[in-house]
């Protein structure tokens, strides 16, 4: 849709409203994936860069550091919530993870990206 839109030589504004999203987003979206050109953008070259760049995202901390991972793993397997698990380590952490804390956060992206 975006493609077709640029194509009208419509300004990013009126395109946006056609399209109910910001500018901006549509100004970031053609520098992401037009470089930065209206012309150049086209949707099915966006759409392979997003996939790969969506396979590219990086591992997260927890493939990191195998003890830590273990600590969180265990917490799961004794259903304590990742809140909980992130609170325990900042509040009574093992001798073993010395220094290491994680986010509740980073434990649900575990939890819902882990293959």
């Amino acid at each position: 849709m975006l493609e077709y839109w640029l194509r009208s030589q419509l300004s990013l504004r009126d395109i946006g409203k056609s399209m109910r999203r910001a500018h901006t987003i549509l100004s970031r979206e053609i520098a992401r994936n037009g470089s930065g050109i209206r012309s150049k953008y086209r949707a099915d070259t966006a759409q392979r860069l997003f996939e790969k760049r969506k396979h590219k995202q990086h591992k997260g901390k927890l493939d990191k550091y195998p003890e830590l991972k273990e600590y969180v793993a265990q917490g799961l397997i004794k259903e304590w919530s990742p809140d909980v698990i992130a609170g325990r380590l900042k509040d009574d952490r093992p001798i073993q993870l010395l220094g290491q804390t994680i986010s509740h956060e980073s434990i649900y992206h575990y939890i819902y990206n882990k293959d």
